[in-house]
């Protein structure tokens, strides 16, 4: 059975998520957001002036998804230049490099700019030799994304007076990114974004003055069909869904379009 597994455990401002490729990282949904120790944007830049302190600190996290999101990456230094279309390419036949370029503002704009950067892997020793160095068709479609989401976001020329907006994006950007990768990869018919939406409503949850913890497995590889439980909108609506797993020992078993289809157990 090719599927992913999610877990929604207890109530915190900051959570330990497995990312994925199957790699743990560090996320945070708050509205204090991290910030990268070096700006990827001069401080006597055009470009500065243009985005301001709220788009300026938008684009450093969003830029910082790339290593929170794939494995033993860095990233260049950023360059800034003319406006150029979003876009995430590999430079070589080896696959071992790609080329991010953000497009900020519209093109044709006087004020209108770029920015791009090299994205490579590590170098990891392993048992035998060096870790592969080159990337994927998954990590290079997560670092399109990653690009074009913020192109998007960042398309209108001034965007100093939506600094609430580009919190609200911000601290759910590395979750829009995977969810709509996952759900295009694996062709579900559910939103991924709903159900991790869900799985933070439930971490701030109890059932019987204890903490919820919850698990679900999602099967790309079934449907089901005439099945009327539907996740994760009647997993919310009812107590009783919600204390039958502990995402380790069992999980619900969900198909791609979002029917329960029974438990798994995990242990096996």
């Amino acid at each position: 059975m090719t599927s992913f597994g999610f877990t929604s455990m207890g109530s915190s401002s900051s959570s330990h998520k497995r990312s994925f490729l199957g790699h743990e990282s560090e996320t945070s949904r708050g509205e204090n957001l991290p910030r990268r120790s070096l700006s990827l944007i001069r401080a006597n830049s055009r470009l500065r002036h243009v985005l301001g302190p709220s788009g300026v600190a938008f684009i450093e996290h969003a830029t910082g998804a790339i290593q929170r999101i794939l494995p033993h990456v860095e990233v260049s230094s950023w360059s800034e230049g003319p406006w150029e279309e979003s876009k995430s390419v590999w430079t070589s036949s080896a696959l071992s490099k790609i080329r991010m370029t953000l497009a900020i503002g519209e093109e044709g704009a006087h004020d209108a700019r770029s920015l791009t950067a090299f994205i490579e892997r590590k170098r990891l020793p392993v048992v035998g030799g060096m870790a592969a160095r080159s990337f994927d068709l998954r990590e290079h479609d997560i670092c399109k994304r990653i690009s074009s989401r913020i192109s998007e976001v960042l398309q209108r020329a001034t965007l100093q007076s939506h600094a609430p907006s580009l919190e609200a994006i911000a601290a759910a950007f590395d979750e829009h990114v995977v969810a709509f990768h996952v759900a295009e990869h694996h062709a579900l018919q559910l939103s991924v974004s709903e159900v991790f939406s869900a799985l933070h409503t439930l971490s701030e949850q109890s059932y019987e003055n204890k903490s919820l913890t919850f698990g679900c497995i999602l099967d790309p590889t079934k449907i089901g069909g005439s099945r009327t439980a539907q996740f994760p909108r009647d997993f919310l609506a009812s107590k009783k869904y919600k204390a039958l797993t502990d995402g380790f020992r069992t999980a619900y078993h969900i198909s791609r379009d979002g029917k329960i289809l029974g438990f798994v157990d995990l242990e096996d």
